[in-house]
Parts: C-alpha cells; structure tokens; sequence
C-alpha cells in the first residue's frame, strides 16, 4: 500500500489524539497513513488552555468512560489530568420550551460519573 496523507481538520482535541495514536501504532489499517493536524484556534499557538489557572476556553469537549479507558491504554490519561477538568455525575437536558427533559444519574447505573469535561 503507498503512504498517503491525510489532512485533519479538527476542533476536537481528543478526535485528533486518538487518531494520532492509530497511526503512531502501526495499526494494520492506518500505518501507511501521515497525519496533519490543523486547528483554526488562535489560543492553541500559546499553549495558555493548557494551564489550570488560565482563562478557560468557552468550548469544551466530554469523554465518556469507555474514551477514558482508550487514554488510559494509550498512556494520555495522565497527560489530560494534569489540565483543567470536571468529572460530572448528572446531566439534564431539555427541550427548547423548557417542558420536556431528561435527566441521568451516575448512581443510577451504579457509576461513580457520567463522564469527564
């Protein structure tokens, strides 16, 4: 198979992550592949979202338990502990009247949390 590559537009930085990992992995499917990340967000450059005491960013990503699981076999999850973050037990979501909604409980699933932001 010929090396190609694949150009990778992003705003998620655990979408990238996890891509970089397949390719740096010699994965059967993905080792003929470079990849070239590009992120539009100006605050990337300097590196600032990265500290804990920064200004935090209005954008933020989630991972579920199963991501966090996938950092952990790829060695990234300390890295990502060591940035500003939350884990979360409850979520509600609602409708654009405000009438309907649902609500999800970590406990209700015997978890400890939902996810991590």
């Amino acid at each position: 198979m010929t090396s190609s590559t694949l150009l990778l537009l992003v705003e998620a930085w655990w979408a990238w992550l996890l891509l970089v990992h397949c390719v740096g992995t010699n994965m059967p499917l993905t080792k003929h592949l470079r990849v070239a990340v590009i992120d539009s967000n100006p605050a990337l450059k300097s590196r600032n979202y990265l500290k804990k005491d920064g200004v935090p960013d209005s954008r933020v990503s989630t991972v579920t338990p199963a991501t966090i699981s996938i950092f952990r076999d790829i060695g990234a999850w300390e890295h990502i502990l060591q940035q500003r973050h939350a884990f979360f037990g409850k979520m509600q979501v609602w409708d654009y009247t405000g009438l309907g909604y649902t609500r999800y409980s970590a406990r209700d699933v015997g978890k400890e949390y939902l996810g991590y932001v």
